[in-house]
């Protein structure tokens, strides 16, 4: 977003738009999740920020961290004592159902409910321009959160379009509609996809993510990153300006 101009959108979630503030700030206009489902971990992939907050919490030891998850389920499959990473709308379906030497279910637990409560996979522009946008965010921020109410309580067409796309494009992972199915249910049932406490779609609640965003500015403080003010000034890195209350 920062090296092209025709980029006006963008997916960051909460902990990269932490770590991003001092130097290439970006402003969450809305979330599409709530939080993000991705599970705790030993073996993860690189430049993670939340398995650094578990070891800081002493969730996890640092000596426990593996850096060398690459997306496949040949590790777990290999060695089923390894704790791995994962999202919970995606691998514990797929390892049950479409990896025939495991094919049977797994357990899991998600970040959030250690505490990691972060917002993910927020629609973002750069700070810069957020005035310069503001009449288009203004029309496209509710038709957002329209699509996430919509996809909770009606998936198949999107998760058809889905399957489609993924299927003409090899570099992905295979994404099957018995995958597709799982996940849209497990994004309503477990709330990923929801309301915001004040019942609206899309909606920003600062309170409930302080803690946790002052949390992660402290983590990456340590690590060398620039200092920045605290308590976050998270009005400053989200808003609720073009969000429609009548989304709910």
């Amino acid at each position: 977003m920062y090296t092209d101009n025709g980029i006006h959108l963008g997916l960051v979630h909460g902990d990269q738009l932490i770590a991003a503030a001092p130097e290439q700030r970006v402003v969450g206009v809305t979330p599409l999740l709530q939080y993000n489902p991705a599970m705790p971990t030993v073996v993860v992939s690189k430049d993670q920020i939340f398995p650094q907050w578990l070891v800081a919490k002493g969730l996890l030891k640092s000596s426990q961290l593996d850096t060398s998850y690459d997306g496949a389920p040949a590790r777990f499959v290999g060695d089923p004592a390894i704790a791995q990473q994962g999202f919970a709308n995606s691998e514990p379906y797929t390892y049950e159902h479409e990896t025939p030497h495991w094919n049977k279910p797994v357990a899991y637990a998600m970040v959030k409910d250690a505490g990691y409560d972060a917002y993910a996979s927020n629609v973002t522009v750069r700070a810069d321009a957020l005035e310069d946008l503001a009449p288009c965010l203004s029309k496209v921020v509710p038709r957002i959160q329209r699509t996430g109410k919509n996809y909770v309580t009606g998936p198949d067409a999107v998760n058809a379009t889905i399957v489609d796309w993924v299927d003409r494009d090899m570099p992905f992972t295979p994404y099957s509609e018995g995958e597709a199915a799982y996940s849209a249910r497990l994004l309503a049932d477990k709330e990923v996809i929801a309301p915001g406490p004040d019942g609206v779609y899309g909606s920003y609640d600062l309170t409930r993510i302080q803690p946790i965003s002052d949390d992660i500015a402290a983590l990456l403080e340590a690590d060398g990153a620039p200092r920045l003010p605290r308590p976050l000034p998270l009005n400053e890195l989200y808003t609720n300006r073009f969000v429609s209350t009548e989304v709910r």
